[in-house]
Formats: C-alpha cells, sequence, structure tokens
C-alpha cells in the first residue's frame, strides 16, 4: 500500500510589469493540494491486483479581480493481470472525474478598475473506460514470436454552465453546453524476431460516435435566445 499527498499555497507574483500596474493589479496568488493511494497484491504466483484512487484541488488567481480560476477531479483505476494456459492477460477499468471553474474580466485602460465578462461558474466531465488484452507468455509456445489481441473502450461527457454579457455588474445572459464522445476498438499485433530483423504487423479497427451535443442559451430570467 503506497499514500501520497501534497500542499503548496503562495501569496504570488504580480504578472504585469512594475511600470505599467494600475489600482486593480495584485499578486496572483494559489493554493493547490492532493492526496493518492495504491494498492497492489499478488495472487499466487500467476497473477496480481492493483488498485490505485487520487483526488486533487487547485485554486489560482491571474492577479486581477473576477479572474479567480479552480480545477479539481478525482482519478480511479483497476487492473488484473493473470496468465491464463499460456497466455497473459490484462484487464484494465478506470474513471476520471473533472469540475473546472473560471471567471474572466475587462481591464479598463488605466488598469484601475475590472468588469466582469464571462463566468464559466461549472464546467464538468467525466471520462470511463475499460481495456482487455491477452498476448502469449514470453518463452511459451510462440516462443521468439508474439501475438496480442486486445479490445478497448472509452466514453466522455462533458459540459459548461455560464453567465455572460454582464450589465452593472450582473450577468444578463447564460448558456449551458455539452455533449458526449465514445469510441470502442479492437487491436492485434503479431511480431518475431528473423535473425537480424525484427518484424511487426499490426491493425486496428474503430467504432466512434459524438453524440447529445447541445447548446442553449436564454436571457437571465426571460427568453431563450437559441437552442
Amino acid at each position: 500500500i503506497t499514500v501520497t499527498g501534497n500542499y503548496s499555497r503562495g501569496d504570488g507574483f504580480v504578472p504585469i510589469l512594475a511600470g505599467k500596474r494600475g489600482l486593480a493589479d495584485g499578486p496572483a496568488a494559489y493554493q493547490s493540494y492532493g492526496m493518492g493511494a495504491r494498492f497492489v497484491t499478488h495472487v499466487g504466483d500467476i497473477g496480481r491486483i492493483e488498485a490505485a484512487i487520487r483526488a486533487f484541488d487547485d485554486r489560482r488567481s491571474r492577479g486581477l479581480p473576477f479572474s479567480d480560476n479552480r480545477n479539481s477531479g478525482a482519478d480511479a483505476s483497476f487492473r488484473v493481470l493473470k496468465d491464463i494456459g499460456g497466455m497473459s492477460s490484462m484487464l484494465l477499468a478506470y474513471a476520471q472525474l473533472r469540475e473546472f471553474a473560471s471567471e474572466f474580466g475587462a481591464v479598463s485602460a488605466d488598469r484601475a478598475t475590472v468588469t466582469p465578462t464571462l463566468d464559466q461558474y461549472a464546467v464538468p466531465s467525466t471520462g470511463l473506460g475499460a481495456r482487455f488484452e491477452v498476448r502469449p507468455i514470453e518463452g511459451g509456445f510462440y516462443n521468439d514470436r508474439e501475438l496480442r489481441l486486445g479490445l478497448d473502450w472509452r466514453r466522455t461527457s462533458g459540459k459548461t454552465r455560464e453567465n455572460s454579457n454582464f450589465v452593472a455588474g450582473a450577468p444578463t445572459r447564460s448558456r449551458d453546453a455539452g455533449g458526449l464522445t465514445e469510441t470502442i476498438g479492437g487491436y492485434a499485433e503479431w511480431s518475431a524476431d528473423a535473425d537480424r530483423v525484427n518484424l511487426a504487423i499490426s491493425g486496428r479497427v474503430d467504432h466512434w460516435s459524438i453524440r447529445n451535443g447541445r447548446r442553449l442559451e436564454t436571457n437571465i430570467g426571460g427568453t431563450v435566445r437559441s437552442d
């Protein structure tokens, strides 16, 4: 079992040259932390099980009002390696969760004031995947030749929720958009050593799709602008 962790913070530096700074400019402070754990165990002489999990959070400012951003997430994976009837096999499954948020502002010519222009207050995404592969054990039936056969799958979904077109410091428009992508594929590879020549033949077939795409814009508290 392995456990890890990290933490860092700082007041940051002012990212604008001293001679060009205004009243709105300040240091770009940050704070970041993360933690994780990994577990490995052997199953007799023919297998191994691995599991891992990790989470993190990172918050930063770009040195101006309305410039904060945050990135956080968590990863988890589970892998099994085992020898089956003269073949080694591997099964992997994983999940990735992400959350992002960011603010944007317009700086006046004298850099004295900042006006909010966009607030991406929720930009979540999720990734899921799995993979299965088999191959001959080195020195087994195929001797100096090797064959790999595998299948894999990945699905990614995400969306963004934003407020924009600020008037007197308040947003007047809202946007909700997102979509999903998915890929499933299979592959094969054969390789061999022939004296001083290494031979390899491989191929892959994928089926992919992009769907559930959407973009809804509304006037806050009013009508739909586009759907």
